[in-house]
């Protein structure tokens, strides 16, 4: 299967893989605001980096929101909005790169801003066992610091890597990126993704 989709096509693709997501809905009328329990973010649908391009917004109550949409919708005319209920947690990267040589690379480490400016990764050649995913999780600087804050989390993030990594293999791409995976006590869960 090949993926030129949209962000909502690539979330779509994803939750059907079994990989958690956080809940999020596309904007059809600002009616569905009413519903919502705030914090979200507004975000534009688009495989771009959405904050480098101030396509994505915090809202902290429907007052703000509609401030958000308002905005979004004048400098995005042409791309759907989602709500996305926030999350907070721990930042950790998920990603496959497709490699001449080696094949399907998997990538594991710090997430959010944190990918490039830390560059604290791991790396494995697809297929991957659960041990070999422990392995690269427990090769990251932040190891340490994820094992305090929450062992349910660290198994749900190897499980998340598992599917994500089972799903590679029916795909067809260049760069699956999933930045970021939110860490919380109730497992990991993925707000970003960009498959291409």
């Amino acid at each position: 299967m090949s993926i030129k989709g949209s962000l909502v096509e690539t979330l779509e693709i994803l939750d059907k893989g079994k990989i958690p997501l956080a809940n999020y809905e596309v904007l059809e009328d600002k009616k569905d605001l009413k519903n919502l329990t705030f914090p979200i973010y507004i975000k534009i649908d688009s495989q771009k980096h959405k904050s480098k391009i101030g396509g994505v917004r915090r809202c902290n109550n429907q007052e703000e929101a509609m401030v958000a949409i308002k905005y979004l919708l004048r400098k995005f005319p042409k791309n759907l909005l989602l709500l996305q209920e926030e999350i907070k947690g721990r930042e950790i990267f998920v990603g496959i790169k497709k490699d001449k040589i080696f094949g399907k690379i998997l990538v594991v480490g710090a997430g959010g801003t944190k990918v490039e400016s830390k560059k604290d990764l791991s790396f494995r050649a697809l297929p991957v066992k659960r041990t070999d995913i422990k392995r690269m999780i427990r090769e990251l600087k932040i190891y340490r610091e994820l094992r305090k804050e929450n062992k349910k989390a660290l198994k749900g993030l190897v499980t998340l890597i598992k599917n994500t990594s089972h799903l590679a293999k029916k795909l067809k791409f260049k760069e699956l990126d999933l930045n970021p995976v939110i860490l919380t006590s109730d497992g990991a869960f993925i707000v970003d993704a960009r498959i291409i």
